[in-house]
């Protein structure tokens, strides 16, 4: 398996096209992967709440029924947050369906 690297665009990070397959995924049992890894999925993570319009309730429910608290906290300081397993494969699920949808949507505009 393999990860893939989201470009930015104006600061906000996305998934492109010409997105970069990078080496094997990193093992997401490791507290240092996760470390690594933690912000930048919670900033794409909101990113993609924000481009879907989702609600703050159902976003929670998608982290796996993330509370008031540590989600608004996550949403204001994602570089503060260490996300456990669970939630770092949610949000990685959540971004192939969001890449899916923008190669599908791609497609039939063709």
């Amino acid at each position: 398996m393999y990860t893939l690297l989201v470009r930015r665009n104006h600061g906000k990070p996305f998934i492109s096209n010409d997105a970069v397959l990078a080496s094997p995924d990193p093992d997401l049992t490791s507290k240092d992967a996760r470390k690594r890894l933690s912000a930048s999925a919670l900033k794409l993570f909101f990113n993609i709440v924000d481009v879907w319009k989702i609600r703050d309730e159902d976003a929670r429910m998608l982290l796996g029924g993330v509370t008031n608290g540590p989600y608004y906290e996550m949403k204001k300081k994602p570089e503060v947050r260490l996300l456990d397993t669970d939630r770092l494969q949610r949000v990685s699920y959540l971004v192939g369906i969001f890449q899916g949808a923008q190669y599908s949507s791609r497609a039939r505009a063709c």
